[in-house]
């Protein structure tokens, strides 16, 4: 019989701390998982935002650079809900002609997605995430051609199982969106 608790108290011994750190390691890998995530749909979307910038410059009436009245209903539409949005939404300015101001552009619209627009807010929730150095560690490269936008963010993400602070897994993520109406 004691040989029995012996051998029990043992394995124990053995495959607990094995058990928990195989469940902390999942645990670390489902939270860059989901960072990832998190940090490719704002990407997403801020990407499908900036590719109708210059078709709504273009192609949308506004009543405040050209002081007339709308033409139709769909500009008048479009001109009221941009005009009640911030740069974090919408831009009226012709960025995209140069291609220089396109990554301010994109984390502009990347801020505003993954926050509503609060800088701060972003910088919490990335740094929450496991973003190193929250939005200040994510370096945004946009660039314009043949009608299209290509953005890649480089970031590291920490892992939350980190231990001599060897956990840091490089990031990057690229996206390509067609310009309409360019």
């Amino acid at each position: 019989m004691k040989d029995t608790k012996g051998s029990v108290m043992l394995e124990t011994s053995i495959f607990l701390p094995l058990f928990i750190f195989l469940f902390l390691f999942l645990f670390g890998l489902f939270s860059i998982v989901i960072a990832q995530n998190e940090v490719n749909h704002a990407l997403i979307q801020s990407s499908k935002s900036v590719s109708l910038d210059p078709y709504l410059a273009e192609h949308v009436d506004s009543i405040e650079e050209s002081k007339e009245f709308w033409s139709n209903f769909g500009s008048m539409f479009l001109d009221i809900v941009r005009s009640s949005n911030d740069a974090h939404f919408s831009s009226s300015s012709d960025w995209y002609e140069t291609g220089s101001g396109a990554s301010t552009v994109v984390k502009d619209r990347f801020v505003g997605y993954i926050s509503g627009g609060d800088e701060n807010k972003a910088n919490e929730k990335l740094k929450k995430l496991g973003v190193e150095n929250g939005l200040n560690g994510i370096l945004f490269i946009s660039n314009i051609n043949d009608g299209n936008i290509e953005t890649t963010i480089k970031y590291n993400l920490k892992f939350w199982f980190n231990i001599f602070d060897i956990g840091k897994i490089p990031m990057e993520q690229t996206i390509v969106s067609k310009l309409w109406g360019v």
